[in-house]
């Protein structure tokens, strides 16, 4: 056989005997799943990579129930009845899942308050800065989000005065980048200037989702890999972004920039302020905030942005409708001001819709059953340790909750239906909001959902004033890939102004 024949086989038997005992020592192996899942985080593993794993646990829920196990003491639950029970108690940590997030500094391994599993050190980080993240505190920064609308609508216009399809995947994702480098430092990256992926930011992050999403199913690989002590291997790292964000601190620390806070607030002023009441702030700490701002709040803005555009291509009599209810409504400023567009009831139902059918995160937010276990509704016990997660893709099509027709784009379910009093209205939408999960929910929730719902507001309602949007192909169906966020592309429109258009 050979020395290597002899390895291979000893390495399959080991293999084999490793998943044979984990099955037989599973305490959730009676559960309802696919039998390989029973004993291996690889058939999870694979599913991942395929790059569609929230269609798969639709599937698996359907044939199996409300319970559906994807590994070795790892469960998928399609009840979002169950959100606040897993989500709002602090003793359901966070899995093993979010340890690849990590970044390796030398020999060592920093956290993040996206990554850590304690609640306490999670405090200490957003605690001085959370506050910015406050509606009221996000409008301060409305003025500088308006320039790159503007912006992205002078250069859409060369697609509706011209023949070209516009790829409007791309340019909202130029759009969220832009947006984020003007509320977070008064600074655009260049995307819309140069209608180019600035850096390889995009790229990278796109390559570094794949890893994080891929590799979590097995996190054990990360140590291999990307935490590798010896030789690093893993995805691009997210240092051209970074590396903008260091040089637009410094370049405000040393009066570079020319910024006055007065005419025009940022992020950055706030981070700065935090840092002059506490000694203890860094300037590490504040390039940390800054980060933590341009990564999770760009790719997630576009992916909804996206999800809208598209629905409503598809939906035109939804299109007409929010743009019917857009120009019977008077707007003092261009682009309008979220409180102008805020209270907009179709407009508010669109977004809500999209985001359901298509939330940016879609795989399941992992969190390990605490000590004292937990007994599911039908009675069944998870013991402690168990690893349990809820999708947001999977929870938001929920039929109990959604009705029959979850999987259908209609935003009239968020609004009061004919013949339904106003108590019966409120009761049925309280029901569904309560079933949302697209930003997450507890403690650990998206920390920018205000500022991401003030962007999505503004960019949707000053696109559909100006533009009218069909895809190139209305039976096209766009491309998706599942890495922890599903990105969309290769969705080209047809932009055509409107006669009441404003710019």
């Amino acid at each position: 056989m050979g020395l290597i024949g002899t390895i291979a086989t000893a390495t399959a038997t080991a293999a084999l005997v490793h998943a044979v005992f984990t099955y037989l020592t599973s305490s959730t192996k009676s559960l309802p799943g696919p039998l390989a899942a029973k004993f291996t985080h690889l058939w999870r593993f694979i599913q991942v990579y395929k790059g569609r794993i929230h269609e798969t646990q639709r599937h698996l829920h359907a044939q199996y129930g409300a319970v559906v196990c994807l590994g070795p003491d790892c469960l998928s639950i399609s009840d979002p009845a169950l959100i606040k029970s897993i989500y709002a108690n602090r003793s359901w940590i966070k899995s093993r899942y979010y340890t690849t997030s990590d970044i390796r500094v030398g020999n060592e391994i920093q956290r993040s308050s996206f990554s850590t599993p304690d609640e306490n050190e999670h405090s200490l980080w957003i605690r001085p800065v959370n506050k910015y993240f406050q509606t009221h505190q996000v409008l301060r920064y409305e003025a500088t989000m308006s320039k790159p609308i503007v912006h992205i609508l002078d250069r859409l216009n060369d697609f509706a005065s011209g023949s070209k399809p516009c790829p409007m995947d791309k340019w909202l994702q130029f759009l969220a980048w832009d947006i984020m480098g003007q509320t977070t430092f008064s600074a655009e990256f260049g995307f819309l200037r140069t209608g180019a992926d600035f850096e390889n930011c995009i790229s990278h992050s796109e390559q570094a989702h794949d890893y994080v999403a891929l590799i979590g199913q097995i996190p054990f690989l990360d140590r291999l890999l990307d935490k590798n002590p010896v030789v690093r291997i893993g995805p691009p790292t997210f240092s051209a972004a970074i590396a903008f964000a260091a040089k637009q601190y410094h370049r405000r620390v040393n009066g570079e920039d020319k910024h006055d806070p007065v005419k025009s607030r940022d992020f950055l002023d706030d981070f700065l302020h935090e840092k002059e009441m506490d000694d203890q702030i860094d300037d590490t700490t504040v390039i940390q905030w800054l980060i933590r701002n341009i990564l999770p709040g760009t790719d997630t803005v576009a992916i909804e942005l996206r999800a809208i555009v598209y629905y409503l291509c598809k939906h035109p009599n939804a299109q007409q409708k929010l743009q019917q209810e857009l120009d019977t409504t008077t707007f003092a400023t261009w682009p309008p001001a979220y409180k102008e567009v805020q209270h907009l009831p179709y407009l508010e139902a669109v977004i809500t819709e999209a985001c359901r059918l298509h939330p940016a995160i879609s795989l399941s937010l992992e969190r390990i059953v605490p000590a004292e276990g937990y007994t599911l509704p039908d009675g069944k016990f998870l013991p402690p340790g168990t690893i349990v997660g809820i999708n947001p893709a999977v929870a938001g099509r929920h039929r109990p909750t959604f009705g029959e027709d979850a999987d259908e784009f209609r935003p009239e379910r968020w609004l009061q239906q004919g013949g339904e009093d106003e108590a019966a209205f409120k009761s049925r939408v309280a029901r569904l909001k309560d079933a949302e999960f697209v930003f997450g929910f507890g403690k650990r929730c998206c920390p920018g959902r205000s500022l991401a719902l003030v962007e999505i507001f503004k960019i949707v309602s000053a696109l559909y004033i100006t533009y009218d949007i069909s895809l190139v192909d209305p039976e096209k169906e766009w491309k998706i890939r599942n890495s922890w966020l599903v990105r969309q592309w290769d969705m080209d429109v047809v932009l055509k102004r409107r006669k009441n258009m404003r710019v």
